[in-house]
């Protein structure tokens, strides 16, 4: 039941008080830093964060590495959650750029010479996206 006081809907953004900004834009800044140490330290692991999907991406970071600058474990969790979301996004680009790369790379894509602009291959094309369509099903 809604009580009678009147209310205002939030429309804007909320902002922090200006007694919390700098030391909310330190600690952003100090989790950009680990976020982007993390990723350079498990991008050679890419492809096993594309094959192993299960549970929380924070854990699957946590099994390769802890923290490289220690400063809190619920920190660190939201730090390695993005460090692991990311890495499993990737993973998946990087799959579906391994199927398309042979379209990309057999001459269906014709360069600029001197009488014609570059242009594509279309019926090539087509046919060799139905062909990958039906692979996949």
């Amino acid at each position: 039941m809604r009580d009678s006081r009147p209310h205002q809907p939030l429309t804007y953004d909320v902002r922090l008080p200006d007694e919390a900004q700098a030391d909310a834009l330190r600690l952003l800044d100090a989790s950009k830093a680990i976020v982007n140490q993390a990723l350079t330290l498990l991008w050679p692991d890419l492809d096993e964060f594309g094959r192993e999907r299960v549970g929380p991406a924070w854990k699957q970071v946590g099994k390769y590495m802890g923290s490289p600058q220690y400063h809190g474990d619920r920190q660190w969790r939201c730090e390695s959650e993005t460090v692991g979301r990311i890495l499993r996004q990737q993973a998946e680009r990087k799959k579906a750029f391994e199927l398309v790369q042979p379209i990309l790379s057999d001459g269906f894509i014709r360069p600029k010479t001197e009488k014609r602009p570059a242009g594509k291959n279309r019926p090539a094309i087509k046919e060799a996206v139905t062909s990958l369509q039906k692979s996949l099903e």
